[in-house]
């Protein structure tokens, strides 16, 4: 699901969404305080807020021409930076730039090779 997609379903949410009547949040407690939500809407206002969030930093920040990025790196020119893809027949296409590079893949440990090596002392 795209950002926008997340961000319109948030304020539809936020705007129109309501506790459902057997939800907890409207039984007051002992202080007078409402009690948490039971009914789910507060979980996925939450939810939808920290997806949005995640999917910010995985989006580019810039896109840049790879010629241009490996002349900037060396220092050896200027470079000019773009907010959007873009692709040029000279140039070709740009590359994105992140202010964090994404995630590298999680990296399963194989489990004979971890008991073998915990039988071992931890030698390979």
């Amino acid at each position: 699901m795209s950002i926008e997609a997340m961000k319109q379903a948030l304020n539809f949410i936020l705007a129109t969404g309501e506790h459902d009547q057997r939800c907890g949040a409207f039984d007051l407690d002992e202080e007078g305080r409402h009690c948490a939500c039971t009914c789910g809407l507060r979980k996925t206002i939450d939810a939808l807020r920290t997806a949005i969030e995640q999917a910010k930093k995985q989006e580019p920040v810039a896109w840049m021409y790879p010629g241009d990025l490996e002349r900037f790196q060396t220092s050896e020119t200027f470079a000019q930076a773009y907010s959007i893809e873009v692709v040029s027949p000279l140039a070709g296409k740009t590359v994105p730039l992140y202010t964090t590079p994404p995630a590298a893949p999680v990296q399963e440990e194989n489990l004979y090779d971890l008991a073998k090596q915990a039988d071992n002392w931890g030698q390979p």
